[in-house]
């Protein structure tokens, strides 16, 4: 019989555990300890243990702790041990800041930790450095569109530095950099213009927008208004995303890559943060939306029964690529680039859920699947797909799926029929699915955000 009790004080401990120590197996990843740190918070604050777990003063410390991370040539790096020792007197680093620089994916989840901590707005008011953002997107971006996670040259060159050849494009510049990229710009974006923002305040932290208003939110962010500081153009980006789309309808890292459900996750969620073209076109309108739609229900290995069969169709889980088993992260990353997609999850989101539940680990957390030991990735994941599930919309499956599209001629049945959900309410926030955060701390950032900019604008005036 599959466990459908959510283990929420095991989670809880399992987080908070991380938070503290990490098995020797995960060494490697010491160089990121800002996500890890983001996994567990942002978990935590979706089991709306956060406030409970922790001493202001604690969260206090750890917003310290991020500012620290805060690089002179802009962005964050991901620990502070990836910090040269004595580097601001290095003579090296002085004249070559590309030896110590701000990394994307350290610096979108470090602006997340600081909403999530909730950082004092005055902080970020004094503290951030959002020109030093808009140079690590710039230096980042590469002549194709794409983006690498460390500058590929320097913003402004000095005589020292006039000779220093650009960086060659690291492998990683795929579409997870894009995506990292998009969602900062995104956060200037909407602080820059506050009437795209969702209702709230910093003081309440608290949104009344759902999901699905988030996501098109920002997909009504026409490109002229957004980009009208002068900045790159994402006209290129949006090109080189598009041609990451294969003949499966899904997305690979890079154009000519097998697809994959979280790269495809990226490449949409990117594509929707950049908005419409044009005032006239939709911000689908450069990829075939039907063949996405298809090749993420098609992830789903069972479902729209009362119990999944493993040894045939599966458990009700998602799977990353065709052939593959069930693993608990892709019922974010395909399950949310659905709800990105469509506005809406046309799977059986109540069989995702038990198959989530399912794999639950007994010490708390969650691994790739059942039996697997719990890792701090796969375990926030899967809760934020399980925020996602649990405070899902209801849709009319009568209705078309998306503006412009008709319902899907070869899609598999669980696109024509929504399940009623039998799991139990687990007591979750609700997810935005574009950040990747809890909508209550999107709210708070966009606020934070935008007083730095209203900040910005009384110093220009001199009626500060």
């Amino acid at each position: 019989m599959p466990q459908l009790t959510f283990k929420r004080n095991a989670h809880i401990s399992f987080f908070k555990r991380c938070l503290t120590m990490l098995p020797s197996a995960v060494e490697g990843y010491d160089g990121n300890r800002i996500t890890m740190a983001y996994f567990c918070l942002s978990a935590l604050d979706l089991l709306e243990a956060l406030e409970t777990s922790y001493t202001a003063e604690k969260r206090q410390e750890w917003v310290r702790w991020v500012w620290a991370l805060q690089k002179t040539e802009g962005g964050f790096s991901g620990s502070t041990f990836m910090t040269p020792a004595h580097s601001h007197e290095s003579e090296h680093t002085q004249k070559n800041p590309l030896m110590n620089p701000g990394h994307l994916p350290s610096t979108y989840t470090s602006l997340l930790v600081l909403g999530i901590l909730r950082a004092p707005v005055e902080e970020w008011i004094n503290k951030l450095d959002v020109d030093g953002l808009e140079r690590l997107l710039d230096t980042c971006s590469d002549s194709n569109g794409s983006f690498s996670p460390i500058p590929l040259r320097l913003p402004e060159p000095t005589a020292s530095t006039a000779t220093t050849p650009p960086y060659s494009p690291p492998f990683q510049s795929d579409a997870r950099m894009a995506y990292c990229a998009a969602v900062i710009d995104d956060m200037i974006t909407h602080a820059k213009y506050p009437e795209f923002n969702t209702p709230g305040t910093a003081d309440q932290g608290r949104t009344t927008a759902s999901p699905k208003e988030i996501v098109a939110l920002d997909s009504d962010v026409s490109e002229s208004a957004a980009r009208s500081s002068g900045r790159r153009s994402t006209k290129r980006t949006r090109q080189w995303l598009t041609a990451c789309q294969t003949w499966e309808g899904g997305f690979g890292q890079h154009p000519g890559l097998e697809a994959q459900g979280g790269t495809t996750y990226c490449a949409i969620a990117s594509l929707r943060l950049m908005g419409s073209p044009a005032p006239t076109e939709k911000w689908s309108s450069c990829i075939d939306v039907d063949a996405a739609t298809r090749y993420l229900v098609s992830r789903q290995l069972g479902g729209l029964s009362s119990e999944g069969d493993e040894e045939t169709d599966g458990g009700g889980g998602f799977q990353g690529r065709p052939g593959k088993l069930e693993d608990v992260c892709y019922s974010f990353w395909c399950g949310g680039a659905m709800r990105v997609l469509l506005d809406k999850a046309i799977f059986d989101t109540d069989a995702n859920s038990r198959a989530l539940l399912d794999a639950q680990s007994p010490i708390g957390g969650f691994g790739k699947a059942k039996g697997d030991r719990p890792d701090p990735y796969h375990a926030y994941l899967a809760i934020a797909a399980l925020a996602m599930d649990e405070n899902e919309d209801a849709c009319d499956p009568s209705e078309p799926a998306v503006e412009g599209h008709g319902h899907l001629s070869g899609a598999n049945e669980n696109t024509v029929e929504t399940s009623r959900r039998s799991v139990p309410k687990i007591g979750l926030k609700a997810l935005d699915p574009l950040w990747n955060v809890s909508m209550e701390t999107r709210s708070y950032i966009e606020e934070c955000l935008q007083a730095v900019f209203q900040h910005k604008y009384a110093v220009s005036r001199g009626t500060a």
